[in-house]
């Protein structure tokens, strides 16, 4: 066989070799940190469920998980007083079955926890305000920024009570500040919203406070996710999680996960600054992102973003789980879905045990 008979054999198979070379070539110019070995890329399905729910829903939901040797996630606040030894003794079952035990916060809030630990761990720690008698310690928030207020207005100030005009408010919208004063208080959602015109107010760690007399003072309003920690204060709110863990000997937490509360809604690039290097690999928070393989990351914070409800597990019928889960995994999602073991939790076993599939 002659060289010219074989020659376009030779140059497609070059041309090949380089259209290849040339991929690869891009792809590390987009990423410098890609590895030569493709990994394939595809969406998935994760069941989360958040709160201390009884032990034994727990392990009704993992049975069904193990018949087909899959995993679910669970979110615990480790320092409820639910949390008994009989409690974690079955928290640790589960756990060895495979399934994910994450940081939902101590006490189900940001803010302040109650420590069950020994206090002196935070004296001098530079991000707590202050520790109580009780051991509850406050954590310290970041100067506020006004610019990012829902609104602004002017009050009349007596003590605790504050008189203005709230009528376009809603119950999120919990925060006030007093420049004049320097004063960043809470809007507690039961027992603050007095009327249209009138809120009690307590601290940001919703202690009572006495912010004196005042008469036409300017104030900036926000919603949790405008009110922040500072760095510090998360890593404080992450190290009592894993004292908790230590402590009852539950393993490593590698997730956290942003509680349900009117407390500072915690944003993707703080958790991971503060979460980071005690391990945390991921986080569940309010600004989530839309989960796909190929999402835009230039902070690569988005493993910090995965916020929840994709499918609801309490609410939704058969043919809702089986269109979307079927529509966003052929477009390579990921799904979160959610539920608090509230509502319809045999109806959910039956879909995912593949029963009126």
């Amino acid at each position: 066989m002659s060289i010219i008979s074989i020659l376009p054999l030779i140059l497609s198979r070059l041309f090949l070799f380089i259209l290849i070379a040339s991929i690869m070539t891009i792809t590390k110019r987009i990423n410098p940190q890609t590895s030569t070995n493709f990994v394939p890329k595809r969406g998935g399905i994760c069941f989360r469920i958040d709160d201390n729910n009884a032990v034994s829903r727990f392990s009704e939901f993992a049975a069904v998980f193990n018949k087909y040797n899959q995993h679910f996630c669970f979110a615990i606040n480790l320092g409820a007083v639910s949390v008994t030894p009989e409690y974690i003794d079955g928290l640790k079952q589960i756990q060895a079955q495979g399934h994910e035990l994450m940081d939902h916060t101590p006490q189900h809030g940001t803010s302040y926890f109650r420590t069950l630990l020994p206090a002196d761990y935070y004296l001098n720690h530079p991000g707590v305000h202050e520790i109580a008698s009780n051991g509850r310690v406050m954590l310290k928030y970041a100067e506020v920024d006004i610019s990012c207020a829902e609104r602004s207005g002017y009050a009349s100030i007596s003590k605790d009570t504050v008189r203005g005009m709230f009528t376009n408010f809603s119950v999120s919208d919990c925060y006030l500040y007093f420049p004049d004063i320097d004063k960043l208080v809470f809007i507690h959602p039961t027992n603050g919203w007095i009327n249209e015109n009138t809120v009690l107010v307590t601290d940001f760690w919703q202690n009572a406070i006495n912010l004196g007399t005042h008469q036409n003072i300017k104030y900036y309003n926000f919603d949790p996710r405008n009110i922040h920690l500072t760095i510090d204060a998360l890593k404080a709110l992450v190290e009592e999680s894993l004292r908790l863990a230590d402590y009852y000997g539950i393993g490593n937490l590698q997730s956290w996960i942003q509680p349900g509360t009117y407390s500072p809604h915690i944003h993707a690039n703080e958790i991971k600054a503060a979460a980071e290097e005690f391990g945390y690999k991921s986080a569940g928070t309010v600004i989530g992102g839309l989960k796909v393989f190929n999402e835009y990351d230039p902070n690569n914070d988005k493993a910090f973003a995965m916020n929840w409800g994709d499918f609801k597990g309490e609410t939704w019928t058969i043919n809702q789980f089986k269109e979307i889960i079927a529509d966003k995994i052929a477009k390579h999602y990921v799904l979160i879905g959610s539920s608090h073991f509230r509502n319809l939790l045999m109806a959910g076993m039956v879909i995912w045990t593949g029963q009126n599939s």
